[in-house]
Order: C-alpha cells, then sequence, then structure tokens
C-alpha cells in the first residue's frame, strides 16, 4: 500500500511502504462436505455417490486485493476499498462409475 503521495509537476506520485511491510487482514474460512454412498455393500457393477458441499460456510467476507477509487468530495484523497469475491457457496456433485 502506498503510504503517501506527493506531486511533481502535473503527476500525483506514490510513496511506498518498504517491500512486505503491509499484509492484508487475516484470511479464514470453513468449508464442509458430506458424501453418500447407495449401495455400498452391493455387488454392483455400476457405483455412485452424491456429494454435498458448502464453501465458506460462515460467510466471511475474506479480502481478495485492495483498490483505490479518488473521494468523490474531496478529489486530494484517495480511498482503500476491500474487493471480497464469494459468499457462501453450496455445490453438488453427482459421481457414477461403470
Amino acid at each position: 500500500l502506498p503510504t503517501g503521495r506527493f506531486e511533481y509537476g502535473n503527476y500525483v506520485v506514490p510513496i511506498y511502504s518498504g517491500r512486505n511491510e503491509y499484509r492484508l487482514p487475516d484470511y479464514h474460512r470453513l468449508d464442509l462436505s458430506v458424501t453418500y454412498k447407495p449401495g455400498v455393500n452391493k455387488k454392483n457393477r455400476f457405483r455412485s455417490e452424491i456429494n454435498f458441499s458448502a464453501y465458506n460456510v460462515y460467510n466471511r467476507k475474506n479480502a481478495f486485493t485492495i483498490f483505490f477509487q479518488a473521494d468523490e468530495e474531496n478529489p486530494n484523497k484517495m480511498n482503500a476499498n476491500k474487493l471480497s469475491l464469494f459468499g457462501i457457496v453450496p455445490a453438488i456433485t453427482y459421481s457414477f462409475w461403470f
């Protein structure tokens, strides 16, 4: 992240902190999955299973990236905005072997 900026002629030049001095906020999520296998004990030629899963179960807004926008009221001020990609993502998968 830039820690400051200065103007040189008509250019705005950002001033950056030292290398790797800034980190994004902590990233954490919980993924759950359940698999149902019908007829496991039977001797069938065909096998199948159904998987129910959920990604990021508690819907945490993890920061994917941070971007900057100029403030609409004060053009000399920049705002840092956090972008998060996904909330909770459910999924169902059916697998079939023959």
